[in-house]
Formats: C-alpha cells, sequence, structure tokens
C-alpha cells in the first residue's frame, strides 16, 4: 500500500467499532486520503454539513446510520459524494442501498477487501473531487441581482460554482445572472443562487445554468489552469 492513489481526496469515517476503524483507517491512510474520524452519527452530521468530503465510510450498525446516509444525499455540496457501507447483515445491506450507498464493504471489515474496493472506487472519487475543487481565481464579474448589475471579484471557483467578493449586500437563497471572462478561456454567463454570504462581503453562488463561448467549456478550463491572477 505504498502508492498514495487516494492523496488528496477527503473521507469521512464514522464508526463506534474499534477493531472496524482500525481497519478503515489503516486502509485509508495507507492509500494517502485525508481523514477525519468521528465515533457519533451527531458529530458526523455537523462536519457533513460544514465541509466537503469526497467519499463516507460509515457503520450501518451505528443508530442513525441510515439517516445520516440520507442526510449527505439531500444534502447541498456533498450530496454526490461516494458512501461506502459497512454491513453484517442482509438488512442493514439493503437499507444502505436504499439511503443511497453505492459500495457495501462487509463486515468484519478485511484490509486486503478493503483497500482492493478503495483501489477500484479511485476514479469515481477523483471524479467527484474535480466537479467540487475550488481552484483559486480573481477575475471580474458581473452579477445581477434583483435587476440591478453589481461588479465584483472571483476569489475561487469550481465546475459547479464561485465565491465572490462584494461591498453589495446579497440576500441567501436568491436567484442571480452572472458573466465573466476567463484568461485564455471562454467567456461565461450563466444563472445560479445565492447559497451563502459572510460579514467580509464574501458570497457564495451555485450554478444553475451555464453558457460557454471560446474553444474550452469551464471544466475543461479549470481542469488544466489552476492559477491565481491578481
Amino acid at each position: 500500500m505504498a502508492t498514495a492513489l487516494l492523496s488528496n481526496l477527503e473521507l469521512l469515517v464514522v464508526s463506534n467499532d474499534y477493531s472496524a476503524l482500525k481497519v478503515i483507517l489503516s486502509a485509508c491512510q495507507g492509500l494517502g486520503a485525508r481523514l477525519e474520524s468521528v465515533s457519533s452519527i451527531t458529530s458526523a452530521s455537523a462536519y457533513a454539513e460544514k465541509n466537503k468530503i469526497d467519499g463516507l465510510i460509515i457503520d450501518m450498525g451505528m443508530e442513525g446510520a441510515t439517516g445520516l446516509i440520507s442526510l449527505v444525499r439531500q444534502g447541498g455540496s456533498n450530496h454526490a459524494a461516494v458512501i461506502f457501507a459497512c454491513t453484517a447483515n442482509s438488512t442493514h445491506a439493503q437499507q444502505a442501498l436504499e439511503a443511497g450507498a453505492n459500495l457495501l464493504v462487509q463486515k468484519p471489515v478485511s484490509l486486503d477487501n478493503l483497500v482492493k474496493l478503495l483501489k477500484a472506487s479511485a476514479p469515481m472519487l477523483e471524479e467527484e473531487r474535480r466537479r467540487y475543487f475550488r481552484h483559486s481565481l480573481v477575475v471580474p464579474v458581473t452579477v445581477s441581482h434583483k435587476g440591478i448589475q453589481h461588479r465584483a471579484l472571483t476569489s475561487n471557483m469550481s465546475q459547479n460554482g464561485m465565491a465572490i467578493r462584494s461591498f453589495r449586500a446579497f440576500e441567501s437563497r436568491s436567484p442571480v445572472e452572472f458573466s465573466f471572462e476567463l484568461p485564455s478561456g471562454p467567456a461565461v454567463k450563466g444563472q445560479g443562487e445565492v447559497m451563502w454570504v459572510d460579514s467580509e462581503g464574501r458570497v457564495g453562488i451555485k450554478f444553475i445554468f451555464l453558457s460557454c463561448t471560446g474553444e474550452y467549456p469551464l471544466a475543461d478550463w479549470l481542469n488544466h489552469n489552476c492559477i491565481v491572477l491578481s
């Protein structure tokens, strides 16, 4: 397990079974994943609501495990995270799949089997990371909010949204229209939704619709241009 196949991937591990947890942590760390490990559903829910994760490994023997899977699937940035459910019987397996788990890990957890499963799942995990990876990117953007146009600067961007800095007030959950041009890339116009605002003038916008003119679409440009402009 010398290869860092899961390098830079964020995994949340949820288990209160020490023997299973020890094997899971060994497999994930051996493949280079970044881990957050918690032993309660409450802590896991709070973490998933505030942080972006690429994958979730959850012990279905914990009370509330099915609810956590449903919560992640219904959430915002983590709704497409890859979910591994550790199951001890067919009932838990069925519940996990119905709630939205992608893959099943049979208990007692075997190190070799889990490593093989994680390796096979690496492309799926990497695709999730690419979709939400935040590129540091500072470019001018025009944002139309409640019929008024505002000029702002982006601070970071992913395939699914962007954060901007603005002196104007924006309301959470309100619709916006925007346009910007990427250096040596496409001109982008679109519609989005304000997902969050903070007291420092930062605004998070989720992309709802995008129209790109140029040689490359936004996703391809971001994947090949991790830069910061000033």
